[in-house]
């Protein structure tokens, strides 16, 4: 009994295996659960950095893509800049062209009048001396006439004192040489009219061919095309020589002329001032008269000139003659 007792007073602890195994397996459970615990953290710390990595390489990315949009806008920019200064310079350099050629064709058209200025004037020169010439050969002739009649007067005087019986005969002399002077006196006015026939126009310039083909430059194709162009466009219109020049006309009168000078042809209008000109062809001052200047053969512009011609025709058949 004593035994029994001291027993369940102070029992000691039985120790078996199998509560052993069960601590251990729960230290194990506990060190297996915190090495997870800290392989979790070390996961999402290493995540988190990954993921603030690639948050950096995106921002990184978007500025640099940033950059290459701003640079390439820029560079678009510069590029518009630089066609809009070409072009602006190509503009300017057309617009200094353009001057420089309208320039260059009044210097063109001064320096043509100028010398057609000069070629009239010589010709206004040459026929003051070939006049003064005349004048001064019909002088020595009148001299020359007085001094033979002053020595036939001395001849007849001589013969008269010398042979008194013969002064019958003798007076019948007299009148013979009168009549010997007469036609001397005609001689003067073959000499007038010398002057004339070269002052009037060749018989062969009494139609338009044959004044065309008497120029014999280029200022003869245009006057042929001319008057082709008229043809083709008033089919009722004839040509004719007039005042020195081709001149077109229908039942109501002229319409249309040309005149060629030294260099350049004129292609008239009666009624110019009643036309309607788009292109500014039309030059001259007055009340009704109105020409275009052609200085070469590509100057002819056909269209326009044919649809000066319809017009000039049909304001005569509305107006009338325009010479009355």
């Amino acid at each position: 009994m004593r035994t029994a007792n001291a027993c369940l007073i102070n029992p000691r602890p039985r120790f078996n295996m199998a509560t052993k195994k069960k601590s251990t397996k729960k230290r194990s459970t506990r060190k297996a659960s915190k090495k997870r615990t800290t392989k979790k953290a070390t996961k999402k710390k290493s995540t988190k950095k990954k993921s603030t990595k690639k948050a950096v390489k995106k921002k990184a990315t978007k500025k640099a893509t940033k950059k290459k949009s701003t640079k390439k806008k820029s560079t678009k920019k510069a590029a518009k800049k630089k066609a809009t200064k070409k072009k602006s310079t190509k503009k300017k350099s057309t617009k200094k062209a353009a001057k420089k050629k309208s320039t260059k064709k009044a210097a063109k058209k001064k320096s043509t009048k100028k010398k057609s200025t000069k070629k009239a004037t010589k010709k206004k020169s040459t026929k003051k001396k070939a006049t003064k010439k005349a004048a001064k050969k019909k002088a020595t002739k009148k001299k020359a006439t007085k001094k033979a009649a002053k020595k036939k007067a001395t001849k007849k005087a001589a013969k008269k004192k010398a042979a008194p019986k013969k002064a019958a005969k003798k007076k019948a002399a007299p009148k013979k040489a009168a009549k010997k002077a007469a036609p001397k006196k005609a001689a003067p006015k073959k000499a007038a009219k010398k002057p004339k026939k070269k002052s009037t126009p060749v018989l062969s310039e009494r139609t338009v061919e044959s004044y065309a083909s008497n120029l014999k430059d280029w200022r003869g194709d245009v006057v042929s095309r001319l008057a082709a162009l008229v043809a083709d466009t008033a089919a009722s219109a004839t040509g004719s020589i007039k005042w020195a020049q081709p001149v077109f006309h229908t039942e109501h009168g002229p319409f249309a002329y040309i005149r060629a000078f030294t260099d350049h042809v004129n292609f008239g209008f009666w009624r110019g001032v009643q036309l309607d000109d788009p292109h500014s062809l039309l030059e001259g001052a007055g009340g009704k008269m109105r020409f275009v200047q052609i200085f070469r053969a590509s100057d002819v512009k056909e269209e326009a000139l044919s649809a000066f011609v319809s017009q000039a025709v049909s304001l005569n058949a509305k107006h009338g003659n325009p010479t009355r």
